[in-house]
């Protein structure tokens, strides 16, 4: 049996990793050949882009993870 502080650091421990931009960006995003995957908020639903359709895209980020989810590219 887990003691509580063994308990209160396992939960802990998830928490962090289901705020880890990182993860979350690998999880979210998928690249086959040229059609980005994106999973939306609603779990039955992805967008798809095809990226042939664009000669250059840029990204733009703000907030505290986007210098981690950019490196994460």
């Amino acid at each position: 049996m887990k003691t509580l502080s063994a308990t209160i650091f396992s939960i802990f421990e998830s928490a962090l990793k289901k705020v880890d931009p990182e993860r979350t960006l690998f999880e979210s995003l998928q690249l086959k050949k040229e059609t980005l995957t994106v999973k939306t908020g609603d779990p039955t639903r992805t967008e798809k882009v095809d990226l042939r359709r664009f000669n250059r895209i840029e990204v733009l980020g703000a907030g505290k993870a986007s210098v981690t989810m950019a490196a994460a590219c």
